[in-house]
């Protein structure tokens, strides 16, 4: 029988691709094969796992690939998944120790532009050029990375759990929600400036719950008080999954707001909890809103919430949001877990 192993490198994080990983290795045990994910963080996962060194640097994860991939020898593995970008240059070196490689992308790789998180030119082809030799096929959850070896790279997209979809009612407390780590990438202090603009440019109080923490919580506080809407904003914190599908029904829109995503997870369970969202261009949540199936959103950049056509999309989105429930549900489904996941499964196995 096959083994997988899974590698996650990333230390002292826990956001959708842990989640993404820990949900793909049960699904692979479940489908009566064997997995573990190999983690220096194992109790953080509910499924099977391995500990390793912490591997929190490209220095330490460059001295320790080739004893990493001897334990997975040793313990019978002859695939590995590699997570994200933080591995993914990493593919030759275990190639070359007789293990079949696949690299699972979440966040695309790209070139740093402006204000454009990404990779220097060196990385950023280190990278490329690392898969090209070294992955036996590269699955991307958004579109971006198929460029990266053309006939290799596939898209699998991102799934949504079975549990994410409810018909439960809630009682509507908010206009908009959002979830996510509060760190620099996820932006949360532009979701703050289109509240504030709302109520002093539009004459409307947006009532927002932020679901999470996390580095940028004192400035976000700080920013709440400098914009004048402590009134409008609540914080709940890391919330458990019964919690959090409460919190996206509980408001009318969802939103998104990253300079850096691949397909957020959330996204798509609040889809499936039937609500529109609105999102700036980042990874696959754009094409997802605007371009499968029915519109359930708009997409938008940081440019546009100084102008009014900005807050006449947005405020339909939120007056109108029990009629895009049908079609957020709709287009959920299409990325079940059983459906996205075995597309994964199956490819891992054909190597």
């Amino acid at each position: 029988m096959q083994k997988i192993g899974i590698l996650s490198p990333s230390f002292n994080i826990w956001g959708g691709g842990q989640i993404y990983i820990e949900q793909l290795c049960l699904h692979i045990c479940k489908n009566g094969f064997q997995c573990s994910i190999y983690t220096a963080e194992p109790t953080k996962f509910q499924c099977a796992v391995h500990a390793i060194p912490t591997i929190n640097t490209p220095l330490k994860r460059l001295s320790n690939v080739f004893s990493i991939a001897k334990t997975m020898r040793v313990d019978g593995v002859s695939h590995v998944v590699l997570n994200d970008l933080s591995s993914a240059w990493l593919a030759p070196f275990f190639r070359l120790s007789g293990l079949k490689v696949i690299s699972l992308l979440h966040i695309p790789l790209k070139l740093t532009r402006g204000t454009q998180k990404g990779h220097k030119w060196f990385s950023y082809h280190s990278i490329k050029w690392a898969l090209r030799l070294g992955a036996h096929k590269i699955l991307s959850v958004n579109m971006d990375n198929l460029q990266i070896a053309p006939g290799k790279a596939v898209f699998v997209g991102n799934f949504v759990p079975a549990w994410a979809f409810s018909s439960e009612a809630a009682e509507i407390k908010y206009d908009v929600c959002f979830v996510g780590r509060f760190s620099w990438e996820k932006n949360v202090p532009l979701l703050l400036r289109i509240v504030a603009n709302a109520r002093l440019y539009h004459g409307r109080d947006l009532k927002v719950l932020l679901v999470g923490d996390g580095p940028e919580k004192g400035e976000i506080d700080r920013l709440v008080v400098e914009l004048g809407i402590t009134d409008l904003v609540t914080m709940s914190g890391w919330l458990s999954r019964k919690e959090l599908l409460s919190s996206l029904r509980s408001a009318r829109c969802f939103a998104v707001t990253s300079h850096h995503e691949g397909f957020a997870t959330t996204l798509l369970e609040a889809h499936a909890c039937g609500r529109p969202a609105f999102t700036t261009n980042v990874g696959y949540c754009g094409t997802f809103v605007e371009h499968i199936g029915n519109k359930t959103g708009f997409v938008f950049n940081a440019e546009e919430i100084d102008t009014t056509e900005f807050y006449t999309k947005l405020f339909c989105i939120i007056d109108n949001y029990s009629d895009f429930a049908d079609d957020c549900i709709a287009k959920a489904v299409l990325f079940s877990e059983d459906k996205v996941i075995g597309k994964i499964l199956a490819a891992i196995i054909s190597c």
